[in-house]
């Protein structure tokens, strides 16, 4: 090697030795005036009320590059009314006439269960073939080994207990994998908004989430149920760690 590509090559490896990521600002929302509001265990609740359907909005917090809200749905309407986090979406602004993105949905729970569940059958089919593959290689080369005696039965014995050791290791990365994965699905499953026939006299609660902009400054959050639309605006402002 070049002198000059080994200097090169030792740059490279020193830039990448000592990088790192920075750490994502945090995202504080704070509920923009005359609007009607509260305050509960240090969060302030934005309440709207139309044709009896009051509508509950509280930010909760920020999580990596997702905005959380709680939002609670009361029916006194005397009939059924169909909740779709799908039709939930906000429009952000850099300055108050100055839009950055507009109709950015909420994220749908049932996508993001089906992701996982994919995730999931991946998970379970790799550490199958996995299993299998340790079982066969192990066999082979006890078998080989046999053969061709070219290995003491103390030798034999201690590679065949590594390969179990590598199989156990690899059986728990899997396992711990799939944990992970399915605490993530009931949280889907069991902690967000999802597609309801919501009936009258009840009231619903969940979370809704949706993808941060780190460069607006408002956001104006729009939930439509049936032929209204509640509307709850915040002002974003970004903390850094």
């Amino acid at each position: 090697m070049k002198i000059a590509e080994k200097i090169c090559y030792l740059l490279l490896l020193s830039i990448i030795a000592t990088s790192c990521y920075a750490p994502l600002a945090v995202s504080k929302l704070e509920p923009l005036p005359n609007q009607e509001k509260k305050w509960h265990h240090g969060k302030e609740i934005i309440k709207n009320e139309h044709s009896d359907i009051s509508v509950q909005c509280m930010y909760y917090k920020s999580v990596e590059k997702n905005l959380i809200f709680e939002v609670e749905i009361t029916n006194n309407t005397g009939k059924s009314i169909l909740i779709d986090p799908n039709k939930f979406y906000y429009t952000s602004y850099k300055k108050d006439t100055v839009i950055l993105n507009q109709f950015v949905h909420a994220k749908d729970p049932e996508l993001e269960i089906l992701k996982i569940d994919k995730k999931l059958s991946k998970n379970h089919a790799n550490e199958k073939n996995r299993v299998v593959n340790g079982i066969l290689n192990t066999t082979l080369q006890a078998t080989v080994q046999g053969i061709a005696n070219s290995a003491t039965k103390e030798e034999t014995e201690k590679k065949l207990d590594e390969n179990e050791e590598d199989l156990e290791d690899d059986r728990k990365y899997y396992m711990e994998r799939h944990a992970t994965l399915s605490d993530q699905r009931s949280y889907w499953e069991t902690m967000l908004i999802r597609k309801t026939d919501l009936p009258s006299g009840y009231t619903m609660r969940g979370y809704v989430i949706f993808t941060r902009n780190h460069l607006a400054n408002f956001y104006g959050l729009n939930l439509a149920i049936e032929k209204h639309t509640f509307e709850f605006d915040y002002k974003q402002i970004l903390i850094q760690p």
